[in-house]
């Protein structure tokens, strides 16, 4: 995890970009209160797929650990 500080750093600049970069795109287009809305789903779906991005890079999966089954129980049960 040697990048950890920029991937951290890119995750916290990237929903206000977004943000910023929404606004502008719609400045003119509707009012503000629509843009403003708009900009918020898109800023929403960004952190969204940040968090998740953020979580498979610190969370690889382990082949190690392959689960047995489907089942909601814990496979350390067996």
């Amino acid at each position: 995890m040697d990048g950890a500080p920029l991937v951290l750093l890119a995750g916290m600049l990237t929903p206000p970009a977004v943000w910023l970069l929404t606004m502008r795109l719609l400045h003119g287009h509707g009012r503000l209160r629509h843009r403003a809305l708009v900009a918020a789903v898109c800023t929403a779906g960004v952190l969204a797929l940040s968090v998740w991005g953020l979580h498979a890079w610190a969370n690889p999966p382990d082949p190690d650990h392959i689960p047995l089954s489907g089942s909601p129980v814990s496979d350390l049960d067996a």
